[in-house]
């Protein structure tokens, strides 16, 4: 399990890394980005990742553990060049404070959910449900515009990934128990993935939810 958060850990600091590099770099901030939104290099960035994490699920069993983590670093490298817009919309304090928050959530709901005896299994279609659900709701918000409706999924986005931190947490752990993850190269860097996306998207649910402060 040690390797899953080691991955974990590297993929949100390239992240970070990439994100301030766009943030403070005008030259890369103008390829990436316009007044009105994306340039074509800023499309390809922000779709690209949808397209490694498709290629990951269905060939990391046949992947070297090389070349998935390479992958894995390449996924979190391009999330962080998109997350670049992301940062110049907030103030350097409250990124950094939010950052911390959602870094020590994480790691008390992780490790919360690794050592509780609560069976949380149960949960695992009710928060699909939640997932999918929350994603329509953004997606409708982004033809709506409403403040309101964008404060309420920031809020419902807060709980579900800091349920879902603690669900993957134990679901990973007892796989690793049951020796499910042995032989298998790949699964070190499938669960980094999970496990970096439950925190990427804590992040920018308490983010939203903190307000937007121009830097």
């Amino acid at each position: 399990m040690s390797a899953v958060y080691l991955h974990m850990a590297g993929g949100v600091i390239l992240s970070a890394a990439f994100a301030l590099l766009v943030a403070y770099s005008r030259s890369l901030t103008d390829a990436l980005f316009t007044a009105d939104g994306l340039t074509i290099i800023g499309w390809i960035v922000t779709l690209a990742p949808l397209g490694i994490v498709i290629l990951l699920g269905a060939s990391v069993d046949r992947l070297s553990a090389l070349t998935a983590r390479a992958i894995f670093m390449l996924y979190a490298a391009l999330v962080g060049l998109s997350l670049g817009s992301v940062l110049l919309s907030y103030s350097s304090d409250s990124v950094a404070y939010t950052f911390v928050a959602a870094a020590a959530g994480f790691a008390v709901l992780a490790l919360a959910g690794a050592i509780t005896g609560k069976d949380l299994s149960g949960l695992g279609a009710f928060f699909t449900i939640a997932l999918v659900g929350l994603i329509m709701t953004m997606l409708l918000n982004l033809f709506v515009r409403s403040g309101t409706l964008d404060l309420l999924t920031s809020a419902v986005g807060i709980l579900l990934f800091a349920g879902l931190t603690a669900f993957d947490a134990q679901r990973l752990k007892r796989q690793y128990e049951k020796g499910a993850a042995d032989g298998r190269s790949g699964a070190a860097v499938m669960g980094a993935l999970t496990l970096y996306l439950d925190f990427l998207n804590l992040f920018l649910s308490l983010l939203r939810f903190s307000g937007r402060e121009p830097r």
